[in-house]
C-alpha cells in the first residue's frame, strides 16, 4: 500500500507558468517532485504523530506538524483524506518541493511584517544566475536574475493592504529549485 500527498490542481495552478513549463521540459525534475509526495505504507490522518517525520519515496524526510486547525506535512495543511484499495490519498493545497543542493532561504520572516510607504523593495540571496520570481497574493510582482555577488532585488509600487509574499527560484534550465516560506506583510501608507 501507498500514501500519496497529492497537490490539487489549484496547488499547481498557484505556481508561476514558467515553473510548470520548466517541469514539462524536464520530466526528471517533475518525477523528483512527484516522488517527494509519495510514501510506501498507509498513513491515515489519525495515525500521524505531530513532531515525527515521514521518509518519502525520494528518501527525504518531511516533518509532521499541527497548525491548530489540523495536521500539516512540511508546513502544508492536509486537506481531504481519500481511502483507496491500494492506500490513502491526502489532498494538499500547495506543492512540497524536495530539498536540493540549491535550496537557500529566499525570504525569511516570521509573524506579520509592517511596511509604511508605497514603494516596496524585496531583496534576497540565492545561487548566482538563478531567476527569482516574486509574487504578492498570487500575482506576479517582478523577477530578477541573481547577480555575481549572489543577490537579487525586486521593486514595485504597492497599495495599502495585507499581502502574502512568495519567491520562486528557477535554475538556468527554468526548473524550479525552491519556494520561499510565505511572508505576511501589512502595508500602511
Amino acid at each position: 500500500k501507498f500514501t500519496l500527498f497529492a497537490p490539487t490542481d489549484m496547488a499547481f495552478g498557484r505556481l508561476p507558468e514558467r515553473v510548470l513549463t520548466g517541469w514539462q521540459n524536464n520530466p526528471d525534475a517533475l518525477r523528483k517532485v512527484l516522488l517527494h509526495h509519495l510514501i510506501r505504507g498507509e498513513f491515515l490522518t489519525e495515525n500521524l504523530t505531530v513532531g515525527s517525520s515521514l521518509v518519502m519515496a525520494d528518501g527525504q524526510e518531511l516533518l509532521i506538524g499541527d497548525s491548530g486547525a489540523g495536521i500539516m506535512l512540511a508546513g502544508v495543511p492536509l486537506q481531504t483524506q481519500i481511502e483507496a484499495k491500494n492506500g490513502v490519498i491526502h489532498e494538499l493545497d500547495r506543492v512540497i518541493l524536495p530539498t536540493s543542493d540549491f535550496a537557500p532561504t529566499l525570504i525569511d520572516s516570521s509573524g506579520v511584517a509592517t511596511f509604511k510607504g508605497t514603494e516596496l523593495v524585496i531583496v534576497g540571496s540565492a545561487e548566482v544566475g538563478a531567476t527569482i520570481l516574486v509574487e504578492l497574493n498570487g500575482e506576479s510582482y517582478g523577477e530578477a536574475v541573481v547577480d555575481a555577488a549572489g543577490f537579487w532585488r525586486v521593486a514595485g509600487i504597492v497599495e495599502e493592504g495585507e499581502y502574502e509574499i512568495l519567491a520562486y527560484a528557477l535554475n538556468e534550465k527554468a526548473v524550479l529549485q525552491n519556494i520561499s516560506p510565505a511572508v505576511l506583510l501589512l502595508v500602511q501608507e
